[in-house]
């Protein structure tokens, strides 16, 4: 899995939600095949198609939708499940001297997977009540970052001080300080007139980043201590019986400010590998901006 290529950002890379609009048409997609021709044949019709599936499958034309498509050629939609998976029984159709190739249609297929680096947490300030909505939010954040949860208090509308969310991102610093948020005003609408539109300063605060790309061993906890494992604190420390404790580090590196706190007992930390250790203390580290 690759890293979000950042060198489009901000201006070509769109994020966006999984709708149900998307949930629906994949469903549908479940009955689809997509179609080329063997060759450098570029002279396929839809016409063609239908002929081919009728005198090799027995499929009419009214049991078959058929799109357009790129790069293969187009998309076949049966009405039936069983009359797209006959049709895909058959390695290629040979069909007047053209060989047809039929392969499921796959979301997966011309893409590059890749993931976020970033979870953030954001205080919104400003938006008015009768716009406090996450696609509004996802409207004023763009494609800055994808947002994950709204906090109880948010999707509750119990406090409408402030819109609390977590979001994923490739780039923190690509997440907007302040939008204007503009809004129809349906009391001065007039089909003579232009649309008059309500604006709304709103602040955005990054308010913690969590990087949770996977790192072996950070570069400040390089310097080997009394543990005698590279890099991990000295765990003889004890907060009660056999409780050891990993003494609070705090440090600075790359504009973030990491604090660790208590991990786990002595003996098994000390059964660790440094870079298994590493880890350890990595899920009770708290990654704040400064």
């Amino acid at each position: 899995m690759l890293p979000m290529d950042t060198s489009l950002y901000p201006s070509q890379l769109c994020v966006v939600r999984r709708t149900q609009s998307m949930e629906d048409l994949e469903r549908r997609l479940q009955f689809a095949l997509v179609v080329y021709a063997g060759g450098a044949r570029r002279d396929l019709t839809p016409e063609f198609i239908l002929d081919a599936l009728h005198s090799k499958a027995d499929i009419e034309a009214k049991w078959v939708y058929i799109h357009r498509f790129k790069p293969e050629g187009y998309i076949v939609v049966f009405a039936r499940l069983e009359q797209r998976n006959r049709v895909s029984a058959m390695p290629a159709v040979d069909h007047k001297g053209v060989q047809l190739f039929f392969r499921p249609w796959n979301r997966q297929a011309h893409a590059v997977h890749a993931m976020f680096q970033f979870k953030v947490r954001l205080v919104l300030e400003g938006i008015p009540p009768h716009a406090w909505d996450r696609e509004v939010v996802e409207c004023l954040l763009s494609s800055s970052c994808l947002v994950d949860m709204l906090e109880p208090d948010t999707s509750s509308r119990v406090d409408l001080s402030a819109f609390k969310l977590s979001a994923w991102t490739a780039q923190p610093e690509e997440v907007p300080l302040l939008r204007w948020l503009a809004v129809p005003d349906p009391g001065m609408r007039s089909p003579l007139m232009e649309p008059t539109l309500l604006q709304y300063k709103v602040l955005i605060h990054l308010d913690e980043v969590s990087d949770c790309t996977v790192v072996e061993e950070p570069a400040f906890l390089g310097v080997s201590s009394g543990s005698g494992q590279s890099g991990i604190p000295d765990l003889s420390g004890s907060r009660g019986a056999g409780a050891g404790v990993v003494p609070v580090l705090h440090a600075e590196m790359g504009g973030l400010e990491f604090t660790m706190t208590e991990v786990t007992s002595a003996p098994a930390m000390a059964a660790l590998s440094p870079a298994a250790a590493w880890q350890a203390m990595r899920h009770s580290c708290g990654v704040r901006w400064i």
